[in-house]
């Protein structure tokens, strides 16, 4: 029957072969029209091959043996016999067949019309294939192409002059003799590398083709017309696209289409042929590794064709075929290699921990997060930069080149975030102090986040509101004020940063101090503070949670908290409240101040937020000793060097040749930043201040606080806050007691 569509073709193949009528079944085929292209090609080969062997006459079974081994396909008894104006077939006495080339065509040959199409009908450069002398006429066989190691660039400084001056066609088949004789150039067959003929179909601007006579041709890229189906080869997609970049996420290297019917068998190929050396399989033995692998058969009249290779022929955009005949192997195309790289590749950069990893040390790392050994010829290159020349136009990953030149930074981009979704962050910062604070260890399980916030503050966690898709990513917007922690079962936990759990802390004890005694400033044991910890939050208090190794140390390091030892007993006196003691504090940094910072440090137009690790930006060092007594004669106010050191938090005291030095913390510095604005004008927008002080939001992080808002409510002492509908539109103005006023510093 004739079907015009060649989809209701595969439609009746796939609905009917093999079907049982009755006892029997049906046998459903298609054909295309053969009656020029094909019969023109069998007629150059048949008439070509009997030309080249004695007295042009074979036995019938080796004539077509010969003809399996040179043409790489196979021709029947029955169209043998419909060339009688060619050859002709005899029995002998034994009944056996022979064919013999037509005697009027012996002398005229040469001359007759099928000699013009034998060049374009036989698999092989008829200019440049020399026959080796030392084999007789049945040995003339070609050899499939080698694996060689080579570059694509260095692949693509052959191919591009060779395709320039060859004269005629280019045979795949005999690629190797025309570079040779053409050219002048060899090349060395290397084992440990990717198959030639794979490497030249990355070639930028060449593709593959078979021509009407089913011989794979080598040739340029023509964008200008449509490319046929029948295409084994192409380099026009070597870098990835929009679509492209969607599938590598999702892990899948095909059309992301599940209607369409070969959806589903490309994923399964690609499946199987990874799994190869090299990613490439021997095309016989693909039948029996998909039954092996997948526990079933691969129906190919399933997908409404009756060969295998006409299956893998409309696969052409996820499958290559190289070779012909026995010699034919599969493999993944270079654009579904770079696809599959890449996937691999992400993968590898979620696993360790910031998202990038140098290229020196991807082999190493990308063994332990895939638990096998990195081969970049399993992705069809033999040189890693061939490959990752696919990503550099892509927003996949950032390649940077770092260390002059010598190596290459591989990491995740990171989509900027809106205004919106950053002032959203900000807040979710505080909310995550929120949370941890009343949990266990200042920790929750990763796995368990999601149901743990909706718990606590009673509405969902929407990762879109901050501009991310994965909790990971959102974990990493604000680390610094929390860490991934990955215990020993490989669970992972979201705990705070040592710095903010210890300002937490600080603050609990001095709420377990006054709900037993009345009294935030009352002296009280360390031990007896953390059997009230326990009591009331219901877990020991690990000193690892705070960041140290013992509790004696942790203490040491809280904020607001002043320490004294009796009887090898630790005291504590928790001071974050008391207003007394937050006027010393906030006096001696005003000493500070006005005896050694110079007015240039104080312009707002500094970061303040990194003073503390700008050097030349620091005051001049003033003496511990010196600056107690200096400021206890001219205040009249005693303090002590316990008291000195509860105010860690303000004033950092350091050691230097021996001596002890004293000066403003970062914190502090952030503080008087803002204190120096707030005099100039009566108020300002807590957007408007985190703009001038040129920060964001993960800049508080190493102070302890989540964001701006939180710096500024926790000194009520000196500043007033009027809450607005958002944290960034609340009006911030200085308190007018407020004893960290700089105006009259020259």
């Amino acid at each position: 029957m004739t079907i015009f569509l060649f989809q209701f073709a595969k439609q009746v193949v796939s609905n009917l072969h093999r079907k049982k009528i009755g006892h029997k079944r049906m046998l459903v085929s298609y054909t295309r029209d053969s009656s020029l292209t094909e019969v023109k090609t069998l007629r150059c080969q048949v008439a070509g091959l009997l030309k080249d062997v004695p007295y042009y006459a074979l036995p019938m079974y080796k004539f077509r043996e010969l003809f399996q081994s040179r043409f790489k396909t196979s021709i029947s008894v029955l169209d043998l016999y419909k060339m009688q104006d060619i050859c002709t077939i005899n029995s002998d006495i034994n009944e056996d067949k022979f064919i013999s080339l037509k005697p009027e065509l012996v002398n005229t040959l040469e001359s007759s019309p099928l000699m013009e199409g034998l060049q374009h009908s036989v698999p092989y450069c008829s200019i440049h294939l020399k026959r080796e002398q030392h084999k007789g006429w049945a040995e003339q066989e070609i050899e499939p192409l080698p694996n060689v190691h080579m570059t694509i660039s260095e692949i693509q400084k052959l191919i591009y002059p060779l395709l320039r001056v060859h004269p005629g066609d280019i045979p795949v088949a005999t690629l190797l003799h025309c570079i040779k004789g053409q050219l002048k150039a060899s090349i060395v067959p290397n084992e440990s590398g990717v198959n030639l003929e794979h490497l030249v179909c990355c070639v930028q601007g060449i593709q593959i083709q078979i021509n009407n006579f089913g011989i794979k041709i080598l040739g340029w890229l023509e964008l200008s017309k449509d490319i046929p189906l029948q295409d084994t080869g192409s380099s026009n997609a070597n870098s990835l696209n929009v679509s492209d970049r969607a599938n590598c996420s999702g892990g899948s290297y095909f059309k992301n289409s599940v209607a369409d019917p070969l959806f589903q068998i490309s994923r399964e190929v690609i499946e199987l042929v990874k799994m190869s050396p090299k990613s490439t399989m021997k095309f016989n033995r693909f039948i029996p590794a998909y039954h092996n692998h997948f526990g079933k058969q691969c129906r190919v009249a399933d997908y409404g064709y009756t060969k295998l290779i006409e299956l893998f022929e409309a696969l052409s955009s996820v499958v290559q075929i190289m070779g012909d005949g026995e010699n034919r192997q599969i493999t993944l195309t270079h654009r579904t290699q770079i696809l599959r790289f890449t996937s691999d590749l992400l993968r590898v950069l979620r696993a360790y921990g910031n998202n990038s990893v140098l290229l020196s040390q991807l082999p190493g790392i990308f063994s332990q997060a895939q638990n096998r050994s990195f081969d970049v010829t399993d992705y069809g290159v033999c040189d890693i930069a061939d490959i990752l020349d696919g990503l550099v136009n892509s927003n996949i990953v950032v390649l940077s080149n770092v260390q002059h030149g010598k190596d290459i930074l591989i990491s995740m981009p990171k989509r900027k975030q809106t205004s919106s979704e950053l002032e959203k962050t900000s807040v979710f910062a505080g909310e995550m102090v929120e949370l941890l604070k009343n949990s266990l260890q200042y920790s929750v399980q990763f796995q368990k986040f999601v149901r743990s916030y909706h718990y606590h503050f009673a509405y969902q966690c929407r990762l879109s509101d901050y501009g991310f898709l994965k909790l990971a990513d959102l974990m990493d917007a604000i680390h610094g004020l929390v860490e991934i922690e990955l215990t020993n079962d490989e669970d992972k936990k979201i705990i705070l940063s040592p710095k903010v759990a210890r300002r937490v802390f600080g603050e609990q004890c001095e709420d377990l101090i006054r709900s037993v005694t009345g009294n935030a400033t009352h002296c009280m044991k360390l031990d007896q503070v953390l059997m009230l910890h326990k009591k009331k939050y219901g877990y020991q208090i690990q000193p690892q949670t705070l960041g140290v190794s013992d509790m004696a140390t942790a203490v040491k390091l809280l904020p607001y908290v002043e320490l004294k030892q009796k009887d090898q007993t630790i005291w504590l006196i928790c001071h974050n409240n008391d207003l007394e003691f937050r006027l010393l504090c906030y006096r001696a940094c005003k000493y500070l101040v006005q005896r050694d910072l110079s007015a240039s440090v104080l312009s707002p137009a500094t970061n303040y937020a990194n003073l503390g690790t700008q050097s030349s930006l620091l005051p001049r060092a003033s003496q511990k000793t010196q600056f107690i007594s200096e400021f206890n004669a001219k205040l009249k106010i005693q303090i002590t060097e316990q008291a000195l050191l509860a105010m860690r938090h303000a004033i950092k005291i350091y050691n230097s040749a021996g001596v002890q030095y004293v000066r403003l913390t970062g914190f502090m510095r952030l503080l008087i930043a803002i204190v120096c604005m707030l005099e100039q004008r009566p108020s300002m927008y807590l957007c408007d201040i985190k703009n001038a002080l040129d920060t964001d939001f993960a800049s508080f992080f190493e102070f302890g606080f989540p964001n701006l808002y939180s710096v500024i409510a926790a000194h009520e002492d000196i500043f007033t806050v009027n809450n607005g509908p958002t944290q960034e539109r609340s009006d911030v103005s200085l308190n007018p007691n407020c004893e960290c006023k700089y105006h009259q510093i020259p």
